[in-house]
């Protein structure tokens, strides 16, 4: 993606599980552009995601999953904490 302007949104709701596990699910939002002028809300992309986390000893693991509108998908995984 090229551009100088960016917009960016992200809504994330998490439930607690038994045994230290969480379930989160994610909405996002946002594109890049060339001027402020393109900024639109039909213009935007928007994406769902879900995951399961383990609060370990060691720092949380996390498996997710994510889908774009335009059927574009990825599965993610993460270890640690974020910085």
């Amino acid at each position: 993606l090229l551009g100088d302007k960016m917009f960016s949104g992200t809504l994330t709701v998490r439930y607690k599980l038994p045994y230290r596990f969480y379930l989160s699910g994610r909405y996002d939002t946002g594109d890049v552009y060339g001027t402020a002028d393109q900024i639109k809300f039909k213009n935007l992309r928007h994406a769902i995601g879900l995951s399961l986390a383990y609060d370990s000893p060691l720092g949380p693991i996390e498996f997710g999953y994510g889908n774009a509108i335009d059927n574009f998908d990825r599965l993610y995984f993460s270890f640690g904490l974020d910085f």
